[in-house]
């Protein structure tokens, strides 16, 4: 049997994951210096994507509560500007 622990469940991959992108970007022409503001950049975004969204959660709790109305997937959604999976 094989185990596949790609998201370091089971044990720390990160060395391991490093390397691989490492290689990858050397064959690019590129050095892991490069990059990093990249990542960096994509980090702080993620972090402004998540306080908006919990933001939005927040307004829409508080408005349905305030009303006396019950929550559901589809008023979330809306307040969202997204369309639930159905």
């Amino acid at each position: 049997s094989l185990i596949f622990d790609i998201d370091g469940t089971l044990w720390d991959s990160r060395a391991l994951v490093a390397e691989g992108y490492n290689i990858q970007l050397k064959a690019e022409g590129l050095d892991s210096n490069d990059v990093v503001e990249l990542f960096n950049k994509a980090h702080e975004d993620g972090k402004k994507s998540f306080a908006w969204i919990n933001n939005a959660i927040t307004a829409y709790v508080a408005e349905q509560e305030s009303a006396g109305s019950e929550m559901d997937v589809r008023g979330l959604a809306s307040a969202l500007g997204v369309s639930p999976l159905t």
